[in-house]
């Protein structure tokens, strides 16, 4: 039976033994006893001898990426070489059996799609998969998983033979060539992205020689100018869903009267002014002070290379939400609050997927979590809180000048004042909807 990803959300480690969870193909996830950690791994064969590497740690990698990542060494042995002896940078070397016994859980692996080194290493594709080290070094993750599903995809996949031309040849006819059909196809997003990626990697690399702070994986390139610079933009249509004041209502009376930690994740975002909640889900013990009632929030989003600190003076009915989250029956753990185990992380797709299913539920247009916060802004404008203090709120926005001026107490009081009369206007739009429990309460 295929894996899903409730499935392995709601999976628990074995007190006695490593838990294996297989999703067919060799593909398996090891939840490890001692620790619970998730941990997918590919098993096969290879010149009559059995073997095993690691695709990556399942906060980090999902089942979809997991799949991905089997298919792509699959078709290497096909080719008849080994996914195994193809790695040759530290931070994504595949664990061999002997190693998985010890098992610390590996960053995603782009092991399956490097080549020898006896062939070129300066092509395109090493060019990106060398930003996606860089990005992942830099604990953009999240960022440098979509860079690499993006090239594994429409480069390796879709255009093999541009994504193995050395860097430094390729011309703006070439992006063109690889960006033109996904924008044909109606992805106009992926397009934008794809483009956006490839332009920062030729950036990096022609800033490698020069700036002692890039990696060294990026000289060598030789890359003069860069050829994306020559595209332009492609237009995007910006999403305009908002809920209106009965289904922000609704949304809000169903995960504040629903137990489990992905609706109290969902929850304290809505309450603590929208936030985004898988900033919200990475709360840890140390990030609230229960006697200013300030909550410590980490915003990693834009240029800047260190997440940002966002401090947040949450109203009262924030904080006597959190007091119920710290009692002895509450479904959160320590020291990270909204995860299985107290260390695992909650992965976006456990958020979204909980965004669907109350969707479903309550019958309404389809949303996003993001339509939330952006519904949340245009309430916060509605009741009266200034576009400068809605930034400082959300942490979106601020110009370089206020970034790295902002610190626990800037405008504390003005955001205290706010926070409160945006959940007196938030709970008079739930008050006025009493919904039914949600039937599916289901967390991991």
């Amino acid at each position: 039976m295929k894996l899903t990803t409730r499935f392995i959300d709601a999976a628990k480690p074995d007190s006695t033994k490593d838990t294996y969870l297989r999703d067919g193909n060799g593909l398996e996830l090891r939840i490890l006893r001692k620790t619970g950690k998730k941990v997918w791994q590919l098993r096969y064969t290879f010149e009559g001898k059995r073997r095993v590497i690691g695709l990556g740690d399942y906060s980090t990698c999902s089942l979809k990426d997991a799949r991905l990542k089997a298919m792509d060494a699959r078709k290497l042995l096909s080719t008849g070489m080994d996914p195994a002896a193809l790695s040759k940078t530290p931070d994504s070397a595949p664990k061999t059996a002997a190693h998985m016994e010890g098992l610390q859980p590996s960053k995603p692996s782009i092991t399956a799609v490097q080549m020898n080194e006896s062939q070129s290493s300066h092509r395109l594709i090493d060019l990106v998969f060398a930003y996606v080290r860089m990005k992942r070094k830099n604990g953009q993750s999240k960022y440098a998983n979509d860079v690499e599903r993006s090239a594994r995809l429409y480069l390796l996949e879709n255009a093999p033979e541009i994504a193995n031309k050395p860097a430094n040849q390729c011309t703006p006819e070439d992006i063109a060539s690889v960006i033109r059909p996904i924008h044909a196809r109606g992805k106009i997003r992926s397009a934008d992205k794809l483009r956006s990626f490839l332009s920062a990697a030729f950036k990096a690399a022609m800033q490698a020689p020069y700036h002692p702070g890039l990696p060294e994986d990026l000289l060598g390139f030789s890359v003069t100018s860069n050829p994306v610079l020559a595209l332009p933009s492609v237009p995007v249509n910006t999403r305009d869903r908002f809920l209106t004041q009965n289904e922000l209502g609704q949304y809000g009376a169903t995960v504040l009267s629903n137990s489990g930690i992905t609706y109290g994740c969902l929850a304290l975002a809505l309450l603590a002014g929208g936030q985004r909640p898988l900033q919200v889900s990475r709360i840890t013990d140390t990030d609230y002070d229960a006697k200013e009632g300030i909550l410590l929030l980490r915003d990693p989003k834009g240029k800047r290379h260190a997440a940002r600190s966002h401090y947040l003076p949450v109203g009262p009915v924030a904080r006597a939400f959190i007091e119920k989250l710290q009692e002895l029956d509450s479904p959160i753990k320590h020291p990270i609050w909204f995860s299985q185990d107290g260390y695992q992380l909650m992965s976006a797709t456990t958020l979204s997927h909980q965004c669907t299913r109350i969707q479903k539920h309550l019958k309404m247009e389809p949303f996003q979590l993001r339509d939330i916060r952006r519904t949340v802004e245009t309430e916060m404008a509605r009741i009266g809180i200034s576009k400068d203090l809605r930034a400082h709120l959300l942490s979106h926005g601020l110009s370089g000048i206020q970034d790295r001026h902002y610190d626990r107490y800037d405008r504390i009081n003005e955001k205290r004042a706010a926070l409160e009369s945006w959940e007196k206007h938030l709970m008079l739009l739930i008050n006025g909807y009493i919904p039914g429990k949600n039937a599916d309460n289901a967390e991991f």
